[in-house]
């Protein structure tokens, strides 16, 4: 069945058969300016991507999400994820779906909340490993702010399965100090196939978060998979673990004006060793920008991605795939 009749069969469904429906999502145009685009041979790149989100209650106790993602960089419009929520204890609270895997700070938020254009360099490199990604998944999970009881611990624990080459269980478990909240979440499956192979991650984040203010930290240490198995191989030891660090941070303030109402200057940095045994090769990341609010719901983002990359053969970095990139962004 074509996309463009699938999308209005969905809606109509959903719409038919819940007693509430919200629609959330978001709608963004942008430019991106590379030092070396290598993927179409351009150093500069227009488009247009968007979210629509139905959040459906069935009843006080059954909710149902579908996500849809469409981006013009590929033409294609995915049904990214469903998912259905149970939520008949207030500590105790399950979801099964097509969900993400409860890993690290930056991927708990959603993309069109996110200080910056696009997820980290960290984040990209975890995520082709495996750690950062949506499978089928059932989910027991407690949130503080949703939770009457009011104690301050946060807890995900997901047993997930991806056809028969994938399954594991992912957690992160979260204790909130007023504004300063402590994470810590591991992860672990087994990557089937012809060269089975038991992966594991840890990571960490600190994260102090006010109305105007946002600072976090983020470290993980997980297991390269794909890497191992080429060394397996090789006869050579296939435990090969990659570091990552992360730290970024925004202080959101009024203009003055009626135009651009607030200002939010925004700065992170990354590490990323591919190898724990060799930091000789690795990849660092600086990005520098600003949100521009018209709306709480309107702003315009602005970025200035530098991305270095150096392997264990050279003395220089690289800086291909650094980037300017100025988008506006209607959430709803």
């Amino acid at each position: 069945m074509k996309t463009k009749l699938l999308i209005p069969i969905l809606l109509f469904s959903s719409f038919a058969y819940s007693q509430d429906v919200k629609l959330k999502g978001f709608g963004s145009t942008g430019i991106a300016i590379y030092d070396q685009n290598i993927f179409n041979g351009t150093n500069q790149e227009t488009y247009y991507r968007g979210k629509l989100q139905l959040d459906m209650e069935i009843t006080d106790k059954i909710e149902s999400q579908l996500d849809f993602r469409g981006d013009s960089r590929n033409n294609s419009v995915t049904l990214r994820e469903f998912s259905a929520k149970f939520s008949y204890f207030p500590s105790i609270r399950f979801k099964v779906g097509n969900i993400k895997k409860p890993f690290g700070y930056e991927y708990s938020i959603n993309i069109e909340n996110n200080k910056f254009v696009n997820r980290s360099f960290n984040f990209d490199n975890i995520s082709d490993i495996g750690f950062t990604r949506r499978s089928f998944s059932l989910m027991v999970y407690r949130k503080f702010k949703e939770d009457r009881n009011k104690t301050p611990v946060s807890y995900f624990v997901s047993l997930f399965k991806n056809n028969s080459r994938e399954t594991g269980l992912s957690t992160r478990f979260s204790y909130h100090n007023y504004d300063i909240t402590y994470s810590l979440s591991y992860q672990f499956f087994n990557k089937g196939g012809n060269e089975s192979i038991d992966v594991h991650g840890i990571g960490g984040d600190i994260v102090y978060e006010k109305k105007k203010i946002t600072l976090a930290f983020e470290a993980a240490y997980v297991k390269d998979f794909q890497e191992g198995i080429i060394r397996r191989l090789q006869s050579l030891d296939e435990n090969v673990y990659s570091v990552s660090t992360l730290v970024m941070g925004s202080y959101k303030f009024d203009s003055g004006y009626d135009v651009i109402k607030d200002i939010e200057p925004v700065l992170g940095a990354g590490f990323f060793a591919p190898d724990s045994k060799d930091f000789e090769a690795n990849n660092i990341q600086v990005i520098a920008g600003a949100n521009l609010y018209f709306h709480k719901r309107v702003r315009v983002r602005i970025n200035a991605d530098l991305r270095m990359t150096k392997n264990k053969f050279s003395d220089e970095y690289s800086t291909e795939t650094s980037n300017f990139i100025a988008e506006l962004q209607v959430s709803f």
